[in-house]
């Protein structure tokens, strides 16, 4: 796992519970000194339980995703889809409170450390010849 993931996690004394459900979903709450966040989701066939560091990672990346639309019109253009298809504004709300909810858990501060850090790695990524 990336440094600036797992320095937010030991930052914020991220613990993870997992609870197994049916289907090959799980019910994942995350718990800070600073708040918490619950979450069920689903993994691929054949991948285990999931651990902190991948599921900090995944909302991170969404944070990024969400904190560089203006609205959720510039949102769902620079997804490619429409504000009239199904499910499109729930999608965009959930995006919303994962945003929020990880701020609060991780403190702000360091929530604006760990995308800074996620900004950097995918600009050295993007920088390096392919």
């Amino acid at each position: 796992m990336s440094d600036f993931i797992e320095d937010a996690i030991q930052a914020a004394d991220v613990d993870l519970d997992v609870e197994p459900l049916e289907d090959g979903r799980f019910r994942c709450k995350l718990s800070s000194t600073h708040g918490q966040m619950v979450r069920d989701i689903r993994l691929k066939d054949g991948v285990s339980a999931p651990h902190a560091g991948g599921l900090i990672y995944h909302f991170a990346l969404q944070a990024q995703q969400f904190e560089l639309s203006d609205d959720i019109t510039d949102w769902a253009e620079d997804m490619g889809k429409s504000l009239s298809e199904p499910g499109v504004i729930d999608e965009y709300r959930q995006l919303d409170a994962d945003y929020r909810d990880l701020a609060i858990l991780l403190g702000q501060a360091n929530f604006d450390a760990m995308l800074q850090g996620l900004a950097i790695h995918q600009a050295i990524g993007n920088a390096r010849p392919r």
